[in-house]
């Protein structure tokens, strides 16, 4: 990653991971490569001396990550007086020694707007899709604050009065499985109506106990009036393989996201709440009440939730909704999506095939796995399962 000539200048790439590295030759130009991600010490302890001693140039391109020391330290000294960042206020740290520029693919935010980045249908789904602080960020360019809660709750209009919930409705559980001594499990149960708004109405949140009997207790919740709700999905913690095992072993198949990121559990929760979509029966669930009342980003960190906070309910949701789900008692042919002409189905036949045969051989090799790692699971096979295209 390196550039010499004959001459004794040289162009370098550096990792930053090791910062004593840093300190070498005087520097003419010196590019922070996505600058917001480095340590905030990199600058000042490491560079700015080998910069300054040759008038050189610091070149800053990076997307923010929250109002953190990459805007204390290059863009406040570049605000001029009147910018809109001060509100109109005098900036008593503006130096003309700094200059730097937002640019924007949306109107409202930054200081140049660049359109064509993305098209207006990106734009307007992930505005009314991604939490504000993601959206101002990455679709803006701008510097954003993280504090406050992470999910735009309204109780006013996502916790609604009991009512029974119908038996023919999809019923889903996301299950987090918490460590036997300190942290409780949080199971939550949640019905999609036909008009695809979730429901969640009932919860086991509770710590000390086996596999076993976490699943009786789900059982009791799930037996109705009439017959037992039948569970379209059960999804857990991606790395709750032992979970899984043992449910298999009782004969439970279970599921968990493909997506195993935080940041997907968020985005697809928040886009569920801003459209309508995602709501709780007053008194059923009062842990997952409590949680999203008061789940809040890191300052310090962000685009991550502060440390230390209970959210064991809200992971177990997160596990649920990110399953994709057929609404309805008949589900549809994969391969022939509805509102699509048959011509656009003959075309994409093919490659949907092949992602369908991709899922059902990571499911068989996940219950092979299972099987094969179990000591509860003798004398069951694969065979005995079959699995929803």
């Amino acid at each position: 990653m390196t550039v010499e000539f004959p001459w004794g200048s040289f162009i370098k790439v550096i990792s930053a991971d090791n910062p004593v590295a840093l300190r070498a030759e005087e520097l003419d130009v010196l590019v922070l490569c996505e600058a917001s991600a480095l340590s905030g010490d990199i600058f000042y302890q490491h560079l700015f001396a080998r910069v300054e001693k040759r008038k050189g140039r610091v070149v800053v391109p990076t997307t923010p990550k929250g109002f953190n020391w990459c805007h204390e330290v290059f863009r406040v000294p570049s605000l001029q007086e009147g910018h809109k960042d001060l509100q109109g206020q005098a900036n008593p740290k503006y130096d003309p020694a700094f200059w730097s520029a937002v640019v924007s693919s949306v109107p409202e935010y930054g200081d140049i707007l660049e359109p064509g980045i993305y098209d207006q249908e990106t734009i307007e789904r992930a505005r009314r899709t991604m939490p504000l602080p993601f959206f101002k960020e990455q679709f803006g360019g701008d510097f954003s604050s993280y504090s406050g809660l992470i999910y735009p709750w309204d109780p006013r209009t996502m916790l609604v009065d009991r009512f029974p919930i119908p038996e023919d409705w999809v019923h889903v559980v996301g299950w987090d499985h918490g460590t036997r001594d300190i942290n409780p499990t949080a199971i939550m149960l949640g019905s999609y109506s036909p008009k695809g708004t979730l429901y969640w109405w009932g919860e086991v949140y509770e710590g000390q106990q086996s596999v076993k009997d976490y699943y009786r207790k789900l059982e009791h919740r799930l037996i109705g009036p009439h017959s037992r709700k039948v569970l379209r999905a059960l999804s857990t913690d991606p790395s709750a393989n032992q979970v899984r095992i043992e449910l298999a072993a009782m004969g439970v198949v279970s599921t968990y996201p493909v997506e195993k990121h935080i940041d997907a559990r968020i985005i697809r929760t928040t886009q569920m709440m801003l459209d309508g979509q995602w709501k709780i029966l007053k008194g059923t669930c009062p842990n997952l009440e409590r949680e999203v009342n008061s789940w809040e980003w890191d300052e310090k960190n962000p685009g991550k939730p502060r440390p230390g906070q209970a959210c064991h309910a809200l992971d177990a949701t997160g596990y649920a909704v990110l399953i994709p789900v057929y609404q309805g008692n008949v589900i549809p042919d994969p391969l022939k999506p509805e509102n699509e002409t048959p011509e656009t189905q003959r075309l994409w036949k093919g490659v949907r095939q092949r992602f369908l045969n991709v899922e059902k051989s990571r499911q068989v090799d996940d219950l092979h796995n299972v099987f094969d790692e179990s000591p509860f699971a003798e004398g069951l096979t694969v065979e005995e399962y079959t699995f929803d295209e």
